[in-house]
């Protein structure tokens, strides 16, 4: 017995400590990433037009309810301009700790606000709050930063992307261990204490709901629905693959070549769901967006941008600072002001929940078949191996 909690304990202490490649450039490039998406995000989210609901559709969730009336009509509009401000700030680079806290603080009461007024949806938790949380501890904004180019000019030590120290993949794995969990709860919620494998018209009213939800955002419905529903082996198909999955989502802790194929494949998964039956995730995109070595893709195109380097390098650090801080302003000012920042962000409406997976899903099947080719290759040289000796 003890030799098996040592064991475990090992092989605990050898995925935490492993070393994870170009990891410092990855977490730098994801913060750039993570502040876009996040500010995409909240395009198609009007926080000022919370404060115009009636009290009758107000149902504080419990962060609220410390407080006895209803905050000002006011108040979301000036946090989510706040936390627009604090998002651009946070992809310059500048002060990445306290402005990733800001972030936090201010993306949960926004949060908090949108969910108080009828169903509790937490599709946006990774991104609102996990995300951020976990960040706090790390050292995203060592590179590709405003930050990253103050300390070097102060003489400060400072950090090659090209650095794979497990220290600073440990946030990221703190994240998949959450997501790991976060599925795990599903299984347990769906199968175990649910009826998801056995009540008759579940799949039914799931996509009956959908489709309302469609028409109503002025979408076309889904085609298959009715396809699905006639079809019980279509719809026994959705369930069993959804349980499967979610419950097979633990792979991703082998980590290598195995997570990377997994990752691919689930992105696939929520893709094809949101493309053909309307069934959205889109906030955990960002979450798999981790995973992806940008650091090793940004190589490539660096060469060509050598000139923006050399503009940065011959501005002063007091102007860049101003610069970042006066448009961080400039946008949380006009975010509520006007529509063209969203408008920009969504491409003239365009880039909506479910169109932002059509580039994702060519994307993902070219990681998964990389990944699923690899692992192929890396079992032949086993198998070759094993049968020489």
């Amino acid at each position: 017995m003890v030799a098996a909690i040592r064991r475990v304990g090992d092989c605990a202490r050898g995925w935490l400590t492993a070393p994870e490649a170009r990891i410092a450039g990855r977490m730098g490039l994801f913060r750039v990433i993570y502040a876009v998406f996040y500010l995409w995000h909240l395009s198609w989210v009007d926080g000022a037009t919370l404060g115009l609901l009636p009290d009758a559709v107000w149902q504080p969730v419990y962060l609220l309810r410390a407080v006895p009336l209803r905050p000002p009509s006011a108040l979301p509009g000036m946090l989510e301009s706040c936390l627009v401000a604090a998002l651009v700030v946070l992809l310059a680079g500048l002060w990445v700790r306290p402005v990733t806290l800001t972030v936090l603080v201010l993306g949960t009461l926004l949060e908090a606000f949108h969910q108080s007024f009828g169903k509790v949806e937490h599709a946006s938790v990774f991104l609102v709050f996990y995300l951020p949380l976990f960040m706090l501890g790390s050292e995203w904004g060592r590179t590709w930063s405003l930050d990253a180019l103050l300390a070097r000019r102060a003489g400060r030590a400072t950090t090659s992307p090209s650095d794979d120290s497990w220290r600073l993949a440990l946030p990221m794995r703190g994240v998949l261990l959450m997501l790991v969990l976060l599925f795990f709860s599903a299984v347990l919620a769906k199968d175990v204490f649910g009826d998801w494998l056995t009540a008759p018209h579940l799949v039914t009213n799931l996509l009956l709901g959908k489709n309302i939800e469609a028409v109503r955002e002025g979408l076309r419905p889904c085609a298959l629905s009715p396809f699905v529903v006639a079809s019980p082996l279509m719809s026994v198909s959705f369930r069993v693959g959804l349980f499967l999955f979610e419950g097979l989502f633990v792979l991703v802790l082998l980590g290598g070549q195995v997570r990377a194929a997994y990752l691919a494949a689930a992105l696939i998964f929520h893709a094809l769901n949101a493309l053909l039956l309307i069934v959205t995730f889109t906030p955990i995109l960002i979450v798999y967006a981790l995973f992806v070595d940008w650091q090793k893709a940004v190589a490539r195109v660096m060469p060509r941008m050598r000139w923006l380097g050399d503009f940065l390098e011959a501005v002063p650090s007091g102007v860049l600072i101003a610069g970042v801080l006066g448009l961080a302003a400039l946008a949380g000012w006009w975010w509520n002001l006007t529509p063209t920042l969203r408008t920009t962000l969504q491409l003239g409406g365009w880039l909506d929940s479910r169109t932002i997976w059509l580039p994702v899903l060519p994307l993902a099947l070219v990681w998964w078949l990389r990944a699923s080719l690899a692992l192929l290759d890396t079992g032949r040289r086993s198998a070759t191996g094993g049968a020489g000796r």
